[in-house]
């Protein structure tokens, strides 16, 4: 009976249903209901069964090859450090901004809006509009504290967690004093709470609203976490993979036990739920990108190959998520002047749909996201950002006027 209802249902019924079971997810949460109940409805509501209805249809796909595999293409490169590398990376949400933190500390902050006009060839590089030095070690995280796009936070292996303010140029105050290096931080704008992690596999929990700690820092793994991710519809959800080679889920309000331990078989880099929660991407150093569509199963789960075999002088591979499109993810590559766009397939498989080649890079690309508020992609190659758009065919670049005219249609606008 239910499977023939939900064969009937329109296109708009299955978004309304899957509005409606998030509201019922975040309901449970609120109410301090168990996780299993919890991921019931995230999983099989809105989660395997929608994303198969979705990514069957010929029109996903054929938008998905028309704009990102067709139209993207590289408009504009910035010096975002002259000889150093980067080494973490972050967009604001609601501004045209892209921050990235260095070896020696620095913090640099590019407008890409700003320069989109300026007539310059995108072979030739422009400057980071400002740059300045925040800690006296490698910048490993950067987030954006919640409803503001002028103060960030930063974590570094100096051991600490800085505000810092991007309108006046200056660092605030210090969140969190670790005992060891902060590797990776992530922060829930609903609860008004930040978690950072160390190299000793603790987590340190802080409220974003005074900026102070709470007091409560707790083991979770015995070596490094090199990520941690809170789940964008549970907010008591969270999840951390480590060195330990574990990936473990956890609920932030009991952290003595995680709720689940998935093992890997290599050192875990990077952890992502997708936009709607219903799927977590794991990066490690087996070498393999893993998509978990059920994360109370470990044995349910996709994978595709990928070379992470970065080593010490190439920053890890960070791949996300789209964030309006569920089944889209960008990465980095070990390919030379290229970012790897994947798609999760009909067939429930990972394909790596297309290879944006950025001609004038001469490194390995690190970091890519795309935009949340702008229909951009952003990536870094050591120390050089490089700005992806939809540009019409009938454009020709590096034409200044053409290619204003191109970029003009694709950006929303600030006001």
């Amino acid at each position: 009976m239910g499977t023939k209802r939900q064969q009937i249902l329109s296109e708009k019924a299955i978004e309304d249903a899957a509005k409606t079971s998030a509201k019922r997810a975040r309901k449970i949460c609120h109410n301090g209901a168990g996780f299993s109940e919890l991921q019931l409805v995230l999983d099989r509501s809105i989660g395997r069964k929608r994303h198969r209805r979705l990514t069957s249809t010929g029109q996903v796909a054929e938008q998905i090859y028309e704009k990102y595999v067709k139209g993207f293409r590289m408009v504009r490169r910035c010096r975002m450090f002259g000889t150093d590398k980067a080494f973490s990376m972050a967009l604001a949400k609601t501004e045209p901004l892209v921050l990235a933190g260095s070896k020696d500390g620095s913090l640099a902050i590019w407008n890409f809006y700003s320069s989109m006009f300026d007539g310059v060839h995108p072979k030739q590089e422009v400057d980071a509009a400002e740059c300045q030095q925040v800690h006296s070690a490698n910048v490993t995280a950067i987030s954006c504290l919640p409803h503001t796009s002028q103060r960030f936070l930063s974590g570094s292996y100096d051991k600490t967690v800085a505000v810092f303010d991007i309108e006046k140029m200056v660092r605030t105050n210090i969140v969190v004093h670790s005992e060891d290096g902060i590797t990776t931080m992530d922060v829930c704008d609903s609860k008004q709470l930040g978690v950072a992690c160390d190299y000793a596999g603790r987590v340190h929990l802080f409220d974003t609203r005074n900026q102070r700690p709470t007091g409560r820092s707790t083991n979770l793994h015995h070596r490094k976490i090199g990520s941690v991710r809170i789940h964008p519809m549970c907010t008591d959800l969270m999840v951390t993979g480590s060195n330990d080679n574990t990936v473990k889920l956890w609920d932030l309000r009991r952290l003595s036990s995680p709720l689940r331990d998935i093992p890997a078989y290599r050192a875990v880099k990077a952890t992502e739920f997708s936009p709607c929660g219903t799927m977590l991407l794991v990066s490690a150093l087996d070498n393999y990108f893993r998509i978990y569509t059920d994360v109370t199963s470990s044995n349910e789960h996709l994978k595709v190959y990928h070379n992470n075999a970065t080593g010490r002088w190439i920053t890890d591979f960070a791949p996300t998520w789209h964030p309006t499109i569920s089944n889209l993810f960008v990465s980095g590559t070990l390919e030379r002047h290229a970012v790897e766009l994947y798609n999760i397939d009909g067939r429930q498989k990972i394909v790596r749909a297309h290879s944006f080649k950025d001609e004038f890079s001469k490194s390995i690309t690190s970091f890519s996201t795309f935009h949340s508020a702008f229909d951009v992609l952003v990536s870094i190659s050591y120390g050089r950002a490089s700005l992806w758009t939809y540009v019409p065919s009938d454009l020709q670049l590096p034409n200044t006027a053409a290619s204003s005219r191109g970029l003009d249609i694709n950006m929303i606008d600030l006001d």
